[in-house]
């Protein structure tokens, strides 16, 4: 994760979660760990990741209990939030050049073809294996092999009371 006005390099570690981000020190990422849980929220408060993905206009945002990895962005997708699996690691990013430079990637010709077309793949960047996590949504790693499941929170519907 990073942040653009600070080169301050923090890094921390809990519940099988390496966090390695540039803070600043007002506005952050704010990382906190309390009841066995580890929460990053990147662009908003520390509050806990239900008050995060309810109240915060711009966010990107991550929660792990040990068990299973719950990450989330705001519904305007202000904030970036990129993922790749990548030597048996689940990596996550705020841009998608430090996921690149893992390791080789190819490109996504499904991907880059659909956004050429103007009909893009909103999960999708344009390099095979790294993915976008979309607006609004939360998307929920468990398990042994990361599986990915995303569901979307921000239902703008109920909010003015739309039924089809």
């Amino acid at each position: 994760m990073r942040w653009h006005r600070t080169e301050a390099a923090a890094s921390h570690s809990a519940q099988g979660v390496a966090i390695a981000a540039f803070i600043d020190p007002i506005e952050g990422p704010h990382i906190a760990t309390c009841a066995g849980r580890t929460l990053l929220v990147h662009g908003a408060g520390a509050d806990s990741f239900a008050v995060v993905r309810a109240n915060a206009t711009r966010f990107a945002a991550f929660e792990c209990d040990g068990t299973t990895l719950r990450v989330s962005r705001d519904p305007m997708g202000l904030a970036p939030l990129f993922y790749r699996m990548h030597d048996a690691a689940l990596w996550l990013c705020t841009e998608v050049a430090p996921l690149i430079a893992l390791g080789p990637v190819q490109p996504d010709l499904a991907a880059l073809a659909a956004r050429t077309a103007f009909a893009p793949l909103d999960d999708r960047t344009g390099w095979l294996g790294i993915f976008r996590i979309v607006p609004g949504a939360t998307v929920d790693f468990a398990g042994p092999d990361f599986q990915p499941r995303l569901s979307r929170y921000w239902q703008p519907e109920r909010l003015i009371a739309y039924a089809p």
